[in-house]
């Protein structure tokens, strides 16, 4: 056997033996799916990366630097994930420091403000869904719109729900959202007429898979991504800014628009508190006393 391969053979021994106590570890962790898909993926990278059967902060440092990325929010990414992988190698005794608690810090990154639809916006869309209403699949995506819209769910946790998760037509329960987190959500009246009506009219089972495909099989991200695209040229992720958004201009409290978006930090949830050009503007117009302005001399500065 020549000392390549003998090289390669090690490496592979390397590579299946921390793989494995990484699977284990985010087992026990008890991560959500994306989380661990998330970790799992930079983690294979970071044991192939190895030389050698311990880990150290040059070997961290090194793989982080090597990361052919520019974008901050990328960086982050990868930095959260190297810190899980130096907490599994503390927890297997695999970390060769001397001054524990040993962590990268995060990349300072500009915050964009999320895009929304005006509420005016989506009611079109909806009423045009509604009014296009042919056969089941119509009656899901219309469904689908709305109850996105009105709970503010993220789509893995929308794709994972079942009908025993509807509450007395009132509320919906969100399990095992980010984090690991169950929370009880209110869903709109209009969004539960909705939904009883695609669930009467679909052919398949809903029972464990409330959200299904022409088949019959649980609905996919994308899938709903090419719904939410077709009907208003959005994301779903764009209906739940929106969602929050209203609801916190509308006077709800911040700290509960937090807990019903499932934020595991509240500071994530005041990104919502942002106030764009025109509501500035009209504030200004309407309440600076210095200004003593009539209704029309306001929409004129507005224009």
């Amino acid at each position: 056997m020549t000392p390549q391969v003998k090289k390669l053979l090690v490496q592979y021994e390397r590579y299946s033996y921390f793989l494995e106590k990484y699977n284990t570890y985010l087992v026990l962790k008890g991560y959500c799916k994306n989380t661990t898909s998330a970790y799992k993926q930079e983690a294979k990278k970071f044991f192939i990366f190895m030389d050698k059967d311990l880990i150290d902060r040059d070997m961290i440092m090194k793989f982080v630097m090597q990361q052919p990325t520019k974008e901050a929010s990328t960086k982050n990414r990868i930095i959260s994930c190297t810190n899980n992988i130096i907490e599994f190698a503390e927890s297997i005794n695999k970390f060769d420091d001397t001054n524990n608690g040993f962590k990268l810090c995060s990349v300072r990154q500009h915050r964009k403000l999320p895009k929304i639809l005006s509420y005016e916006d989506i009611s079109v869309v909806l009423d045009t869904l509604k009014n296009n209403r042919k056969d089941w699949m119509s009656y899901r995506d219309y469904a689908l719109f709305i109850f996105l819209y009105a709970t503010g769910v993220r789509v893995s946790e929308c794709i994972e729900l079942t009908t025993a998760d509807l509450i007395e037509d009132k509320l919906i329960k969100v399990n095992n959202g980010k984090g690991s987190k169950d929370r009880i959500v209110p869903i709109a009246m209009k969004a539960v007429e909705a939904l009883k009506e695609y669930i009467e009219l679909c052919p398949f089972d809903t029972s464990k898979n409330l959200w299904v495909n022409y088949r019959g099989k649980k609905i996919s991200r994308i899938s709903i991504f090419k719904i939410t695209k077709q009907c208003a040229n959005i994301s779903p992720h764009k209906l739940r800014h929106s969602y929050a958004t209203h609801m916190y201009n509308n006077g709800m409290d911040l700290m509960v628009l937090s807990q019903l978006l499932g934020h595991e930090n509240i500071e994530t949830t005041e990104i919502y508190l942002h106030v764009d050009n025109k509501q500035l503007k009209e504030c200004i117009a309407k309440h600076h006393p210095i200004n003593n302005l009539t209704q029309e001399q306001i929409q004129s500065i507005l224009c």
